[in-house]
């Protein structure tokens, strides 16, 4: 998976379709980059960049709602990947994937002997019940009555395990719980509700906790053994008896599958989201869970958020007052967790969790006064500036995530000295400004044995930490710039991820930094990052048993110029190798074997690191970045790649040819992908003249922008996928016929490409890309041969000349024509009868004119038709294209009116702009009919005369009130009004019709002064003004006028 896909990203999504941070999560998830504070669009357009042309895996697991509004937005930015890149969506709501138009994919009940061998692996640990022939009957009994689901399954055998008394398995069987009715979850519930009944009574309460929780939300171990202890759920006297309780409790509750383990992180947990229902039917009106996306009126009922103990509000983009009013109600709520003003009079406080307050810049002083203090979580506070004092009065702290030192006296760092318990991990930031070295040592960090991992940040000296015999895993030193000499970090016998950077002053790593024995045992990966001076890594010498990095897997060194001589030559096991940026690296006769690589990457550095390593025989990726000096490979380093599986070579300014003969190429049996990129000077894959046969055979092949390349090799008979993108002097394209593969050619900014007859018998083709191939004159006249086509896509060809589109292959299902300057006719291309269709999208075609627009198929769902000056109709009798939901039309300046009968019936989103000589009033458009219709944009230039009025939308003044019914569904959510130049007040009723009105676009309406008399709608969550300078005034905050009736709407946008 991970070889086949560049990109992957796996997202939870759950009860709420939030397009924003769904792109946020992916983005993260691929870039690893910091996505705070970021609106949407920033996100697309970053996320799009860094998709293009690649191929990605996006993972939306658990979908439960999702409006087909959201689902385009989200999809904007993945039409820029690769053609076989895959979106896969896990849903129990079968409508879901209509909507999508997503192929579906049923999961089978397991059979019972599935069903049967799963219990016994979850009970007794094994794979059938041939060792216990007196459960075997019994077991079978309840396995049939899993339904065949495994997750009953599971969640039984964890209650079952190590029970071999046939009469505890008949006391599970007979169980009247069996027989309980069941409600929407069908007959699960109930089945999992008998687990719970089975649990001891301490874990029942601290499972029934965990309601608090919306679905897929994932948990660390301690993060919820905090509030179990706060909650005193946890009967010991003392913080670490109950901190030590409950993770055995937490622990238990995971033996029982109650939690699972991320699949991402391995340090987070989440529930099952029938388990999590569970835990809700059980806490009942004890627990209310709300935020931007829960129901918090009148029909969750007040009389139980009267009784609700626990609340937990889920925050988001949106916050209104409404989300908060149901807390006004609860009378005997026992925890919310916030940060007032007097939080330092709550002298009973146990638990302080404050994590991903990114603005919080201070701690209250009086924040010390919490003497019963014992979990304080302040990570993910960016702006925290510095602690308060006498932070030693929480003596009975057991965690405390993060110390910011400040500059008043090191903001008195020798106070963590009277924190005796501390536990887990401790991050100390802001080193710099300690002002005493005594005061570091005042703090005794390495006499707390309770803490395991210590993160230390800071710009000045560091001294070398002093042997601690406790699991510190990971340790990062950043930006020690005066730093000289590293400590002993060998000698840390639990360490696992060393990370130096930018220690500017190190100009030499020797013997001491491995120690004198069993150096870095269990390290796995190393990275050295931005080291300018480090001019010398010696190699340790040492016995067998001081063989260092023995365990290493990963090894990272970047940005470390002067650096010369090799890397250490025992590296046994390192799987993947990243070099970057080391100009000066391997200048020596040393060779390095690597049996176990499975990736290497090197950029920006001499070619010559090449020769010095050797025995690449496990190496799967070989990626090598600006190496200006390597013109070919040589036939010994090919000889050992003989399981590679992917060949990347990107800005090798002198690279002429792969190799010097065909030979070197017979050892790459195993390639897949060949990707050549930005090589200027790549002239042929071989050197020599005549036909180029690859003697590997890969699906995949990218040649981007190598200038020099004229031919393709022939005989590539595996090929799947073909881009070839601004290579000038390729002229034809020579795909073998008989390739019964070949599924997606992408062309793109080929001058040389004139002709494209050759494609038409490459039958097997599925998806066919042209971009920007100005010198392109004419399609083939059998394109309908390519039988299994399914996606066409032409843009920026100018010379395309056309008087009539060639017939299309009937199993089309996209197709998109863009910027060809020269077409004048799809009226005979038979586009009717392709059933299959969905998309369909002209735009930029200046010469299609189009007097009888053709029949579309019924099937289509999204139609785009833009920049079509000469275009004199519309697609006839499109009312019975009931498929269809999204409808865009924009600068088509000959169309004046609609075709009979009416829009379609069915659109979610309908655009139209620049339409200038439209004479068909909005009014007669039907608008009101499209009763699912959810986004409309819509301008003044292309209302057939309304946007000119002064009032909007009005007919006489006796019909103010109800104008906004006979113009607009009241089903809408998202409104744009724009270009409306003479407009100059917004007609009353719109906060009565509008009811469900989300987010509201006001743009270039420059007369416009007065909003609706009664206000906007309550239910408004975005309100956006620009270039609507009357308008803006009277809406700002410091504007008595309409500040008072918009202040209220979450996020408000006026710009000029």
């Amino acid at each position: 998976m991970s070889t086949y896909f560049e990109k992957r990203a796996w997202v939870c999504v759950s009860d709420v379709f939030d397009v924003l941070n769904i792109t946020k999560t992916i983005l993260q998830s691929i870039t690893e980059l910091p996505c705070e504070g970021k609106d949407l669009n920033w996100l697309q357009v970053k996320l799009k960049d860094d998709l293009s042309e690649k191929k990605f895996l996006v993972v939306l697991d658990d979908v439960w709602n999702v409006k087909y509004e959201e689902w385009t937005s989200l999809l904007k930015p993945f039409e820029a990947g690769a053609r076989e890149s895959k979106i896969i969506i896990t849903t129990r709501n079968h409508p879901i994937y209509f909507m999508t138009g997503a192929m579906p994919y049923f999961l089978n009940e397991l059979s019972i002997d599935n069903c049967t061998r799963l219990l016994a692996y979850h009970a007794l640990g094994v794979k059938n019940f041939e060792g216990h022939p007196n459960l075997e009957i019994i077991g079978k009994k309840i396995a049939k009555k899993c339904k065949g689901l495994p997750l009953v399954a599971k969640i039984l055998g964890s209650l079952l395990r190590n029970k071999e008394n046939a009469d505890e398995w008949e006391a599970i069987l007979n169980d009247r719980i069996w027989d309980v009715a069941t409600g929407e979850n069908g007959e699960v519930l109930p089945i999992l509700k008998l687990s719970y009944v089975y649990l001891p009574s301490n874990l029942k309460r601290c499972f029934a906790y965990c309601a608090i929780f919306p679905k897929d939300y994932e948990f660390e171990r301690d993060e919820l053994v905090v509030l179990w202890i706060a909650e005193g759920f946890l009967n010991g006297q003392e913080a670490i008896d109950n901190l030590t309780s409950g993770r055995n409790c937490f622990n238990e509750l995971v033996s029982r599958s109650f939690f699972q383990q991320s699949s991402v992180d391995t340090s987070k947990f989440s529930m099952h989201d029938l388990l999590n229902d569970l835990a809700k039917s059980i806490a009942n009106a004890t627990y209310f869970t709300s935020g931007e996306s829960q129901s918090v009126g009148d029909k969750d009922g007040a009389s139980f958020k009267e009784k609700a103990r626990y609340a937990s509000f889920v925050s988001g983009w949106y916050v209104t007052s409404n989300n908060l009013r149901p807390y006004a109600r609860m009378k005997v709520l026992r925890s919310l967790i916030m940060l007032p003003e007097s939080v330092g009079a709550l002298c009973k406080l146990q638990a302080l969790i404050l994590r991903g307050c990114r603005n919080l810049s201070m701690l209250p002083s009086n924040i010390t006064n919490l003497v019963s203090l014992q979990f304080l979580d302040i990570r993910d506070t960016s702006s925290l500036k510095e602690m308060p004092s006498r932070i030693n009065n929480l003596k009975n702290l057991i965690v405390l995530s993060k110390f910011v030192v400040g500059p008043k006296k090191g903001s008195h760092v020798k106070e963590l000295n009277n924190l005796p318990h501390l536990q887990g991990e401790l991050l100390i930031s802001k080193l710099e400004k300690l002002k005493e070295d005594r005061d570091a040592t005042y703090a005794n960090l390495f006499g707390k044995e309770g803490l395991s991992n210590l993160i230390l940040l800071w710009d000045k000296d560091f001294r070398n930490p002093r042997n601690n015999e406790r699991e510190i895993v990971s340790l990062c030193l950043s930006g020690c710039a005066n730093v000289k000499l590293l400590p002993s970090l060998g000698q840390l016998p639990s360490l696992r991820e060393l990370f130096v950077e930018g220690l500017n002053a190190v100009s030499k790593i020797g013997a001491e930094f491995c120690g004198t024995k069993r150096p870095f045992p269990s390290l796995t990966t190393l990275k050295f990052e931005n080291m300018p001076a480090w001019k010398e890594w010696s190699l340790y010498i040492g016995g067998r048993e001081g063989v260092p990095f023995s365990c290493l897997q990963h090894l990272i060194v970047q940005e470390c110029p002067v650096l010369t001589g090799t890397l250490p030559c025992q590296l046994d096991r390192l799987v993947k190798l990243e070099i970057h940026s080391c100009l000066h690296l391997n200048n020596s006769t040393s060779v390095i074997c690597l049996p176990s690589l499975c990736e290497l990457h090197i950029a920006n550095c001499n070619k010559e690191i090449l020769k010095s390593l050797i025995n690449l025989t496990s190496l799967t990726i070989l990626e090598i970045e600006d190496l200006v000096e390597l013109v070919c490979f040589d036939n010994e380093f090919m000889s050992y790649l003989v399981k590679l599986k992917e060949l990347h070579l990107r800005r090798c300014a002198k690279l002429t040819y792969l190799l010097q003969d065909g030979d070197g190429m017979r050892n790459l049996t195993c390639l897949k992908e060949l990707a050549i990129r930005s090589c200027p000077q790549f002239t042929s894959f071989v050197a020599g003249e005549g036909e180029i046969e690859l003697l590997c055979n890969p699906e995949r092949m990218k040649l981007w922008n190598c200038m020099n390349l004229e031919r393709l090799p022939s005989k590539m008979h595996a090929l799947r996928h073909l881009s070839i993108r601004n290579c000038p002097k390729i002229m034809g394209l020579t795909i073998p016929s008989n390739n019964p593969n070949s599924k997606t050619l992408i062309v793109e900014d080929c001058k040389g490409v004139e002709l494209l007859e050759e494609i038409t018998i490459v039958e097997s083709l599925k998806s066919l890309d042209i971009h920007k191939c100005v010198n392109l004159g004419s399609l083939p006249h059998c394109l309908h041969m390519l039988a299994h086509l399914t996606r066409l896509e032409i843009s920026g060809c100018p010379a395309l000349e056309i008087e009539d589109f060639p017939p299309l292959p009937l199993t089309l299902s996209s197709l998109s024509l863009k910027g060809c300057l020269k077409i004048k006719s799809i009226a005979n291309c038979n586009i009717a009868n392709c059933n299959n269709l969905t998309y369909l999208e002209i735009n930029d075609c200046l010469a299609l004119e189009m007097e009888d627009f053709p029949l579309l198929p019924i099937t289509l769902s999204e139609l785009r038709l833009g920049e079509c000056p000469k275009m004199k109709s519309l697609p006839k009798e499109w009312h019975h294209l009931t498929c269809l939901q999204r409808l865009e039309i924009s600068t088509c300046e000959n169309i004046e009116c609609f075709p009979e009968g009416g829009l379609p019936p069915n659109l979610l989103t309908f655009i139209i702009r620049e339409c200038k000589n439209m004479k068909q009033p909005v009014r007669e458009w039907g608008l009101p009919l499209l009763t699912s219709l959810e986004s409309l944009e819509i301008d003044g230039i292309s209302m057939g005369g309304e946007g000119d009025k002064v009032g909007f939308p009005l007919r006489d003044e006796d019909e103010e009130e109800n104008a906004w019914s006979l113009l607009f569904p009241s089903s809408l959510t998202n409104l744009r009004l724009q270009n409306m130049r003479n407009v100059e007040r917004l007609s009353s009723g719109l906060r009565r019709h509008l009811s469900s009105l989300l987010q509201l676009w006001i743009v270039n309406c420059p007369k416009l002064r007065d909003l609706p008399e009664y206000g906007l709608p309550p239910s408004l969550l975005r309100l956006w003004i620009r270039g609507c300078k009357n308008l803006e005034d009277r809406c700002s905050k410091h504007s008595s006028d309409y500040w008072p009736l918009i202040q209220e709407i979450p996020l408000i946008l006026v710009k000029g």
